[in-house]
Protein backbone atom coordinates (compact mmCIF):
# COMPACT_ATOMS: atom_id res chain seq x y z
CA UNK A 1 0.00 0.00 0.00
CA UNK A 2 1.57 3.22 -0.77
CA UNK A 3 0.67 6.48 1.46
CA UNK A 4 -0.73 9.71 0.53
CA UNK A 5 0.95 12.40 1.80
CA UNK A 6 -1.07 15.97 2.33
CA UNK A 7 -1.29 18.67 3.89
CA UNK A 8 -4.62 20.19 4.98
CA UNK A 9 -4.85 23.90 5.87
CA UNK A 10 -7.79 25.48 7.26
CA UNK A 11 -8.50 29.47 6.50
CA UNK A 12 -10.80 32.11 6.85
CA UNK A 13 -11.77 33.63 3.40
CA UNK A 14 -12.08 37.14 2.95
CA UNK A 15 -15.88 36.68 3.32
CA UNK A 16 -15.15 35.00 6.52
CA UNK A 17 -15.67 32.04 5.58
CA UNK A 18 -14.27 29.21 7.21
CA UNK A 19 -12.71 27.13 4.65
CA UNK A 20 -9.85 24.18 3.86
CA UNK A 21 -7.32 23.93 1.64
CA UNK A 22 -5.90 20.03 0.86
CA UNK A 23 -3.06 19.44 -1.54
CA UNK A 24 -1.70 16.08 -2.22
CA UNK A 25 0.71 14.11 -4.61
CA UNK A 26 3.49 16.86 -3.91
CA UNK A 27 1.28 20.13 -4.54
CA UNK A 28 -0.20 18.38 -8.25
CA UNK A 29 -3.48 18.03 -6.97
CA UNK A 30 -5.81 20.68 -4.65
CA UNK A 31 -8.68 21.28 -3.58
CA UNK A 32 -10.64 23.88 -1.48
CA UNK A 33 -14.14 23.83 0.09
CA UNK A 34 -16.20 25.72 2.77
CA UNK A 35 -17.12 23.76 6.30
CA UNK A 36 -20.21 25.26 6.03
CA UNK A 37 -19.73 28.23 9.59
CA UNK A 38 -17.50 31.72 9.08
CA UNK A 39 -15.36 33.46 11.63
CA UNK A 40 -14.26 36.54 12.55
CA UNK A 41 -10.75 37.30 10.96
CA UNK A 42 -9.40 38.91 14.56
CA UNK A 43 -10.60 35.89 16.70
CA UNK A 44 -8.56 33.65 14.00
CA UNK A 45 -4.98 32.17 15.56
CA UNK A 46 -3.02 31.84 12.09
CA UNK A 47 0.03 29.97 13.89
CA UNK A 48 -2.94 27.17 15.19
CA UNK A 49 -5.02 28.01 11.76
CA UNK A 50 -7.73 27.51 14.03
CA UNK A 51 -10.53 29.62 15.56
CA UNK A 52 -9.25 31.51 19.37
CA UNK A 53 -10.22 29.13 21.91
CA UNK A 54 -12.66 30.82 24.50
CA UNK A 55 -14.43 33.31 21.69
CA UNK A 56 -17.38 33.32 20.10
CA UNK A 57 -17.81 34.16 16.28
CA UNK A 58 -20.36 36.11 14.95
CA UNK A 59 -20.73 36.68 11.41
CA UNK A 60 -24.13 37.91 9.30
CA UNK A 61 -25.89 37.39 12.40
CA UNK A 62 -24.95 34.37 13.39
CA UNK A 63 -23.08 33.29 16.36
CA UNK A 64 -20.80 29.88 16.71
CA UNK A 65 -18.40 28.83 19.54
CA UNK A 66 -14.93 28.50 18.50
CA UNK A 67 -15.02 25.34 20.10
CA UNK A 68 -17.44 23.93 17.30
CA UNK A 69 -15.52 26.09 14.63
CA UNK A 70 -12.34 24.04 15.94
CA UNK A 71 -14.65 21.00 15.88
CA UNK A 72 -15.57 20.79 13.01
CA UNK A 73 -12.35 21.55 11.26
CA UNK A 74 -11.16 18.52 13.18
CA UNK A 75 -13.91 16.27 11.95
CA UNK A 76 -13.29 17.49 8.21
CA UNK A 77 -9.55 16.47 9.12
CA UNK A 78 -10.54 13.00 10.28
CA UNK A 79 -12.99 12.44 7.33
CA UNK A 80 -10.54 13.43 4.95
CA UNK A 81 -8.06 10.87 6.58
CA UNK A 82 -9.79 8.07 5.56
CA UNK A 83 -11.10 9.21 2.15
CA UNK A 84 -6.80 8.92 1.75
CA UNK A 85 -6.87 5.99 3.71
CA UNK A 86 -9.64 4.14 1.44
CA UNK A 87 -7.52 5.60 -2.13
CA UNK A 88 -3.98 4.05 -0.10
CA UNK A 89 -5.64 0.70 0.15
CA UNK A 90 -7.11 0.94 -3.54
CA UNK A 91 -2.99 2.07 -4.39
CA UNK A 92 -5.16 4.74 -6.19
CA UNK A 93 -3.89 8.43 -6.83
CA UNK A 94 -6.87 10.68 -6.33
CA UNK A 95 -7.95 13.47 -9.32
CA UNK A 96 -9.20 16.23 -7.37
CA UNK A 97 -12.83 15.17 -8.60
CA UNK A 98 -12.22 11.85 -7.14
CA UNK A 99 -11.52 12.84 -3.95
CA UNK A 100 -14.36 15.40 -3.47
CA UNK A 101 -17.03 12.95 -4.25
CA UNK A 102 -15.58 10.45 -2.29
CA UNK A 103 -15.28 12.81 0.77
CA UNK A 104 -18.56 14.26 0.56
CA UNK A 105 -19.80 11.01 0.38
CA UNK A 106 -18.19 10.21 3.48
CA UNK A 107 -18.79 13.49 5.02
CA UNK A 108 -22.54 12.70 4.54
CA UNK A 109 -22.45 9.85 6.15
CA UNK A 110 -20.84 11.14 9.30
CA UNK A 111 -23.53 14.23 9.30
CA UNK A 112 -26.29 10.91 9.40
CA UNK A 113 -24.70 8.60 11.96
CA UNK A 114 -24.58 12.11 14.08
CA UNK A 115 -28.00 12.94 13.87
CA UNK A 116 -29.35 9.44 14.62
CA UNK A 117 -27.87 9.10 17.60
Amino acid sequence: MKKITYVLRPYIHKSGRVMVRVRWNHSKNETVFSIGCSAEHEKWSKEANRAKINTTHIVNGIAISAKEINARIENVHDVVAQVFYQFEVGEKNPSSDEFLITFFRQIMNVIIMVSVR
